[in-house]
């Protein structure tokens, strides 16, 4: 086990008390269910409440920096969707580093697969499909659009052309273009240790990741085009494992024209994946936003959910502007009435 292994297996098994506080009632779980061909990591658990019939269908990968983790420790999380009339698909997959990053590609093309066969069982609606993960599972779940709607990433990948249309995305402190997470600086090289378990290189040095023969496609950004959902983001401003891959994400969106809304937490406390902080506010905000985009794309609404969010997002940041440059104008000001008195 190495490093990054070593302490993403202490975040599971440290932070699944708080991360899963309570059973939510009248959430049925039917577990382990197989959704492709490998035996042991293509397993999934449904997750639903009452009849299933035309309920919409939300896929959810779970995090863990590509090389831990589990659908087990998102169970809670996955049952509050669920308990919003989503029929969920929570999945695990093929771990970095007995595996490349493209094997979890595949994983992901596996999922995909299987949908018919979700919608045959359960009578699901198609025609809402929505995908969530959270860190590395933000980033599959953005590979997953970035290889609908990318003809040649899926031919460079041997994939076949699949007929699924995806309606939303909900992205969680995701690392959306790895290339540059891979070449950032992070102590006790953990970086290093990282690209070599995504790539399967022993590396000397960590800028020797640009010679993996699939690094060219490592990066999800590069991939988005207009073909792509409405979207919903949440991320930490001073997120230790991802910093700038929210905005970076939200600004190639919305250059795009890609209806796009987000929640950044600012604080240093709310860090990486803080939506799983169930008693902090910042939480509470990022998750209130979630579940007002989830109900929204339930009902068809995203277009008109996504535009009221970013009305109410700028509407408070221009109060918090103009609150800034009233504190900043109101010394000067009490110096100039000082020095009227004086006169």
């Amino acid at each position: 086990m190495n490093r990054v292994e070593f302490i993403f297996k202490l975040i599971d098994v440290f932070g699944d008390g708080y991360q899963n506080p309570k059973k939510v009632k009248g959430v049925e779980h039917v577990n382990d269910v197989a959704y492709g061909p490998d035996e042991t990591g293509n397993k999934c658990d449904f997750l639903f409440k009452g009849d299933t019939k035309g309920q919409p269908l939300l896929i959810n990968i779970h995090g863990g920096g590509f090389v831990m983790g589990d659908k087990y420790h998102r169970r809670y999380i996955c049952s509050r969707f669920a308990e919003r009339g989503w029929f969920v698909m929570n999945v695990n997959y093929r771990f970095c580093p007995k595996h490349q990053v493209t094997a979890q590609y595949e994983d992901i093309w596996s999922i995909l697969q299987y949908i018919p066969q979700i919608a045959e069982k359960y009578g699901v609606d198609t025609s809402k499909i929505v995908l969530t993960g959270d860190s590395s599972g933000a980033y599959m779940s953005s590979y997953a659009l970035a290889l609908l709607s990318n003809p040649s990433l899926r031919e460079r990948l041997g994939f076949p052309d699949l007929d699924v249309k995806i309606s939303g995305f909900l992205g969680f402190c995701g690392p959306y273009d790895v290339t540059e997470m891979l070449t950032m600086k992070i102590p006790f090289g953990f970086v290093r240790v990282m690209a070599e378990s995504v790539t399967g290189m022993k590396l000397k040095k960590t800028a020797d990741v640009k010679n993996y023969e699939n690094f060219d496609i490592l990066s999800v950004t590069q991939y988005v085009n207009d073909a792509w959902p409405p979207t919903c983001l949440i991320y930490s401003k001073k997120d230790i494992f991802t910093k700038g891959q929210g905005e970076l994400m939200f600004k190639t969106m919305t250059d795009l024209g890609i209806p796009v809304t987000q929640y950044i937490s600012q604080h240093i406390q709310d860090n990486h994946c803080y939506h799983f902080n169930f008693w902090a506010k910042a939480c509470k905000e990022a998750l209130t936003l979630s579940y007002g985009y989830l109900d929204a794309a339930k009902e068809g609404k995203l277009l008109e959910f996504i535009e009221e969010s970013e009305k109410a997002r700028q509407a408070k940041l221009n109060a918090k502007g103009k609150k800034k440059a009233q504190a900043a104008v109101a010394p000067a000001v009490a110096a100039d009435d000082a020095t009227k008195k004086e006169d």
